[in-house]
């Protein structure tokens, strides 16, 4: 699964914390408490300032939110990809 999404940077989505871009991580499926629903989520990284964000994948204009599981190192490594 990283690997099919290892170059995808969210277009029109910036980091909140630097203005950054932002690859998508994957998927997650999670509870929603407010509406009792299994949905995915979708934690997004920022290899500028290593902050992890994510919101509800159904909802387009979700605000962002802290993600509170950091991510690997051997993660980070692959979403940037082969570096010269």
């Amino acid at each position: 699964m990283l690997d099919a999404v290892a170059a995808t940077v969210m277009p029109g989505i910036t980091c909140p914390t630097c203005t950054g871009d932002l690859r998508l991580v994957g998927f997650f499926l999670s509870y929603r408490d407010e509406d009792q629903k299994r949905v995915c989520r979708t934690p997004l990284w920022c290899a500028a300032c290593d902050q992890v964000w994510d919101k509800w994948a159904d909802r387009d204009n979700a605000p962002l939110a802290p993600h509170d599981v950091p991510l690997p190192e051997s993660w980070k490594q692959r979403l940037l990809g082969p570096q010269p």
